[in-house]
């Protein structure tokens, strides 16, 4: 932003204008939406690295409970079911304002949508089989990437 004041009152130095301070909304907007698109990858490393914390040894890449595993209900999964695949979608939203290029921004949140349109129903229906009532339950306190702001 710096620089474009000081390339505007350059400009109109040059011109013979009288120096302005006005700043395109364009720039303006393209600063804001990168501080928005960093402050997206901060919010998105430490909900991921919290997600992992919370999970511990119940953590699995793959679509699979293992015997001793237990419900997480505590930490970032006291307000959201799924918050590492929320860390992904801040990631994907991040990346877009952070490349301010339709195509590129946009390929994580379509390649993504992809994952996660396929693996969340499944990820569910395993818990409430493994889990039951108290997944049941689970679910209506929760939101699934969104914390429930009501009941």
């Amino acid at each position: 932003m710096v620089r474009v004041v000081i390339d505007a009152i350059a400009s109109s130095r040059r011109e013979g204008m009288r120096a302005s301070l006005i700043i395109s909304p364009l720039e303006l907007s393209k600063r804001d939406a990168g501080l928005v698109g960093a402050a997206g990858v901060v919010a998105f490393l430490r909900l991921l690295w919290r997600s992992h914390g919370d999970l511990g040894r119940n953590f699995s890449g793959t679509l699979q409970i293992r015997e001793d595993q237990s419900l997480v209900t505590q930490g970032v999964y006291e307000h959201i079911r799924h918050p590492m695949y929320a860390a992904y979608w801040l990631w994907g939203i991040a990346q877009a304002l952070l490349l301010q290029n339709w195509i590129a921004g946009l390929a994580l949140l379509a390649s993504f949508l992809a994952v996660y349109l396929y693996r969340v129903p499944r990820e569910e229906q395993m818990m409430l089989e493994h889990f039951g009532e108290e997944y049941r339950l689970y679910m209506t306190r929760t939101g699934r990437v969104i914390p429930r702001l009501f009941g």
